[in-house]
This record gives structure tokens, C-alpha cells and sequence, in this order.
């Protein structure tokens, strides 16, 4: 695992219940990055910013559909994101990240170890993309923060995760 990519915190929010509950009655609508996303209530993201270190810059589902691919890309208002697996996992859905040699001449593919209901930190700012080629939705919780960076985030992260 590169921790300059990725964090999995091992750790499952408090208000995972919260959180399939909102999930039962989506809004879904197209982001103007491709994305296919319900935002959570404004209720629910008050009580998140209430518990996290940071500003919420955005807090929604994001869903990837069957047999489906979201290009290599950075994330253009983002830093991180705090994201949780909700979907059952499947080998043929995954995220990735692109990590480049120090000397930027070759890179490699890592597969991202999300695991169902734990807290992943992503670092946005580095090449990252998903592959759904299972017959199923992917869906996760995205949290994303704009105000400080990943590695300053993930460097001072407790293990309670804040508590969310």
C-alpha cells in the first residue's frame, strides 16, 4: 500500500446506520465531472462537520454503474476524501491509483484496499480512477475536504477516526 495514495483507517463510522438509511432513498443526479452522486441531507452533514477537524467541501454517494469505467483523474476541488465502501465488494470493481518511480519515467497500477463500511482516506490530488466490470452498482461515501492536505490530515489522524 502507498500511504502518499491512500490510508484505510480499518475504522467503521458511527453513523454507518445513518448513512444505508439516507442510502434507501437516493436523489441520484450527474455531477459535471461524469459522476453519478446523491448528496447526503443537510442534516447528516451537519452532524459530520460537528465531529471532523476539517471543512466538508461536499459529502455524498457517489455510484459507479455495471460494466462501467471512470477515466484517470485527479480531483480538481478536493485534497482528500474520506470514503467508505457501501456496496458488497466484487474482484471486478475496483478503484486504482497510478503511482509514478521518482524519476517519472515508469508507473504502476495499485488496487485500492477499500473494505465495506470502513473510513478511506483518498489522497485526490494523485491519479486515481475506477473499473466497475461486475454486474453490480458500486457505491461509496464520499467526503471530500478542500481546506488542508491529505498528507497533514492522515499525519495527525487518531485512531478513532474522529468519531464519525
Amino acid at each position: 500500500m502507498s500511504i502518499e495514495h491512500y490510508y484505510n483507517t480499518n475504522y467503521t463510522p458511527l453513523c454507518i446506520e445513518q448513512l444505508y438509511h439516507e442510502l434507501q432513498n437516493p436523489n441520484w443526479w450527474v455531477s459535471p465531472f461524469g459522476v453519478t452522486r446523491s448528496d447526503l441531507s443537510t442534516d447528516l452533514v451537519a452532524q459530520l462537520q460537528s465531529r471532523l477537524p476539517f471543512e466538508i467541501t461536499d459529502a455524498g454517494f457517489l455510484k459507479r454503474d455495471p460494466v462501467s469505467f471512470y477515466e484517470p483523474h485527479v480531483d480538481p476541488n478536493r485534497t482528500f476524501a474520506l470514503n467508505i465502501l457501501l456496496s458488497d465488494p466484487d474482484p471486478k470493481a475496483n478503484a486504482y491509483v497510478m503511482i509514478h518511480d521518482k524519476g517519472l519515467t515508469k508507473t504502476r497500477t495499485e488496487k485500492i484496499e477499500y473494505v465495506k463500511n470502513k473510513v478511506l482516506v483518498l489522497n485526490t490530488k494523485k491519479v486515481h480512477y475506477i473499473v466497475n466490470h461486475s454486474e453490480q452498482e458500486r457505491i461509496i461515501l464520499s467526503i471530500g475536504c478542500n481546506s488542508i492536505s491529505y498528507i497533514d490530515f492522515v499525519s495527525k489522524l487518531p485512531k478513532d477516526c474522529y468519531a464519525i
